[in-house]
């Protein structure tokens, strides 16, 4: 008897203190006399070992986990809004099940599926000064890997990079004796030169002769 007025004390005690809420303190004490349990509808018994703060922080740590997750779903949502809607393939480049997408080709052009053309023939018994690259033989320019300048005209003649697309060699004079053709031509770049270039016909080509 003694035990069970001391709970009630202590139980009394946790109810003023305010641990304890009206439903949880009629339920210890029925269960403390040994009466029946109160059964009122939409009440639910609590232990005394679980207070009702613990409850509390369990619904706020809930609430802040929606909020949260609604904000990282508003995010994610205006991030794909803003990068637009998906682009559309276009046609031939559908895939069936198992099988890559197929591409579609550009046709060849001619100068890729015709085989250039043979350069400009040469006679043996020629012998010309050339004054500029307008009266070279076709292909003996592109033999010396095509762009130069004209006599007069501008080209890089430094390694300093102006304005415009400028050659960096400029033609100064050739002269052709049958088939073969000695070309000087200036060479810019870090160092300013003057340069000759043996060119000869061959097999139907104009080609740049080896070097001593």
């Amino acid at each position: 008897m003694d035990r069970k007025i001391e709970e009630l004390e202590r139980l009394a005690r946790l109810r003023e203190s305010g641990a304890l809420s009206l439903n949880e303190f009629d339920w210890e004490k029925a269960r403390i006399l040994g009466q029946p349990i109160p059964g009122d509808v939409g009440w639910m018994p609590v232990a005394p070992w679980f207070p009702r703060r613990y409850i509390r922080t369990a619904l706020t740590a809930v609430a802040v986990c929606c909020v949260v997750g609604l904000a990282a779903g508003l995010v994610v949502y205006r991030s794909m809004a803003r990068v637009g809607p998906p682009i559309a393939r276009p046609s031939g480049m559908a895939s069936e099940a198992g099988q890559l997408p197929r591409y579609p080709t550009a046709a060849p052009t001619p100068s890729e599926s015709a085989p250039r053309p043979l350069d400009e023939p040469c006679d043996p018994a020629t012998r010309r000064e050339i004054a500029r690259t307008a009266d070279l033989p076709g292909g003996a320019l592109e033999a010396l890997g095509g762009r130069m300048a004209d006599v007069g005209e501008d080209f890089q003649v430094t390694d300093d990079i102006g304005p415009g697309d400028l050659p960096g060699r400029r033609f100064v004079s050739a002269r052709q004796a049958d088939c073969r053709i000695s070309l000087r031509y200036e060479q810019g770049g870090v160092a300013h030169t003057f340069e000759t270039a043996e060119l000869v016909f061959v097999q139907g080509r104009w080609t740049k002769a080896p070097g001593p």
